[in-house]
């Protein structure tokens, strides 16, 4: 990592805070920041669920690879084409094999392979079964991804042997996993209102236990974002698609994973039909991804910490804060020492490896409602200025009191990067 220097005229300042959202303060004096900067080397991972036997040509990945996607996952024709035709796309391939027992596919070998899905949403029945194949793949299959995808804690209690903290502790007690991989699909259709969908109350507490446990056992969080509508879930407008996606990285996820590409089955709206043509919800897709992927490099260059819940002053009670077990409390936060805001929201905590302080927040609110989050945030008194990166978009604005003052807009997110003057 490098570091450079700014210095920034206070009216400059205003000019990129007016753009960015935000709005700033400070004296008349021109202001002098040290602003880390990040080499663009790192990528997060966006990949995609292929859910059905559809033979992807090379056209198809290419339009993937332009929409973001790097990463592949469950597909199940796999030949040398296809695998040729990901590696020149810098697609890498997780392929559906959850037969195996222990053979080695003909295709192992190729650079596009980046492991095997061996099981998805496994009963907690089946862990034992799964490390003895995970002891036996670390014998036979080198270091490629044993790729195991877990159950939201909506499923029955049967398949997870009790509560989600014993089902996912249990699965890496004895998985011993190299990621922490769950899906959870939020955005469910109101019969009775066709304008706002409703949220799964428990959508909060799932990532708040599955990021517990990926930090404890220091592995990287997945997580498999609802793109399709299906059965009872809402097709995701962008902003719902950009809210789920925020809410996963304030959480410290280092890998979105689409659900889904195509479908076989009545009902569902993908990416694309079993033609392999685009349907309006992969232009979605690729707008919230490459807004990701404008600053991908920084945000993966930072260690998730915790992550706290702020209920906003317009309300008396957010149901789904209420079921946070491991939140990170306010006064833990190092380096803020208070957030307010009129409607609720999620601060992340980070850190890199030069200890520079980070903060993802984001707008907690059901996205459908439309709801603006006006937040002040008051930095520790060794910051003056802080850069705010919205959508890759990068503004520096002074603080007034130590305090910034962020507006988010429904299902939006931005990371804020505390900074000391020269």
């Amino acid at each position: 990592m490098k570091k450079k220097i700014f210095t920034l005229a206070l009216a400059g300042v205003l000019a990129l805070t007016a753009f960015g959202g935000c709005t700033g303060g400070g004296d008349d004096s021109e202001k002098s920041y040290v602003v880390p900067t990040y080499e663009d080397d790192k990528e997060i991972t966006i990949g995609v669920w292929n859910g059905s036997f559809i033979y992807l040509k090379d056209q198809h990945i290419a339009d993937l690879a332009d929409a973001g996607i790097n990463l592949l996952v469950g597909h199940y024709d796999v030949t040398t084409e296809f695998l040729d035709n990901c590696a020149a796309h810098n697609v890498s391939v997780i392929p559906d094999e959850r037969s195996w027992n222990g053979g080695t596919p003909s295709y192992y070998s190729h650079s596009a392979i980046k492991g095997l899905c061996v099981s998805d949403e496994p009963t907690a029945s089946e862990f034992d079964s799964l490390s003895q194949k995970h002891t036996l793949w670390k014998q036979t299959m080198g270091d490629k991804l044993f790729y195991v995808n877990l159950f939201p804690s909506y499923a029955n209690s049967g398949a997870l042997g009790g509560s989600l903290d014993s089902y996912v502790s249990g699965f890496i007690n004895k998985v011993r996993p190299d990621v922490l991989s769950y899906d959870y699909y939020a955005i469910q259709k109101d019969p009775d209102n066709s304008e706002v969908n409703r949220l799964r109350d428990t959508y909060f507490s799932d990532i708040d236990v599955y990021s517990h446990y990926a930090k404890q056992a220091n592995i990287p969080l997945w997580y498999s974002v609802q793109t399709a509508g299906h059965q009872t879930y809402a097709s995701p407008t962008t902003e719902e698609l950009r809210w789920q996606m925020a809410v996963a990285m304030t959480y410290g996820s280092k890998a979105l994973l689409h659900y889904v590409y195509s479908s076989h089955e009545s009902g569902y709206d993908p990416m694309v039909n079993m033609q392999g043509e685009k349907l309006p919800v992969f232009d979605r897709v690729k707008t919230a991804d490459l807004e990701i992927l404008a600053w991908d490099h920084i945000y993966m260059s930072f260690d998730w910490l915790g992550t706290t819940s702020v209920l906003g002053s317009k309300n008396e009670e957010n149901w789904m804060f209420t079921l946070l077990q491991y939140e990170l409390p306010l006064e833990d936060v190092n380096g803020v020492s208070d957030v307010t805001s009129d409607e609720d929201v999620l601060l992340g905590s980070f850190e890199d490896e030069d200890g520079n302080k980070g903060f993802m927040l984001t707008n907690a609110s059901n996205p459908s409602e439309k709801k603006e989050a006006n937040v002040n945030v008051t930095f520790s008194s060794q910051y003056k200025g802080v850069l705010v990166i919205d959508d890759g978009e990068e503004s520096v604005i002074a603080l007034k009191n130590g305090v910034a003052n962020i507006k988010l807009d429904a299902g939006e997110g931005k990371f804020l990067i505390p900074l000391k003057t020269k």
